[in-house]
């Protein structure tokens, strides 16, 4: 599930972002940045191994990406840096809750 989540937030963040898209995700990657990803895959028997920092550092990187794509609908130049630099200080703190230092 992690990985898929980081392959989606890649993509929304790249690909996704096109000044002909229509705002919109696939079905796949909606559910591959749902905030489910902090449970895991059903399939699996534990959540993933993540400090309660992590969670929510995930959850957030995870909704930044589900709104950068309908930023073409709106003002590309002034949402894009904003919703980039929260997705940066989001990561950022979720690296520092790993090593401890949250």
């Amino acid at each position: 599930m992690l990985e898929r989540a980081a392959g989606a937030v890649e993509q929304a963040a790249t690909r996704e972002i096109l000044t002909d898209g229509d705002g919109q995700l696939d079905e796949e990657l909606a559910y591959d940045l749902a905030a489910g990803v902090v449970t895991g895959s059903p399939l699996a028997e534990d959540l993933p191994d993540l400090a309660v920092g992590e969670r929510i550092a995930l959850v957030a990187v995870c909704a930044l990406a589900t709104a950068m794509p309908c930023t073409v609908l709106n003002d590309l130049a002034r949402e894009l840096p904003a919703l980039a630099s929260t997705m940066d200080a989001a990561t950022e703190a979720g690296r520092a809750a790993r090593s401890g230092d949250n």
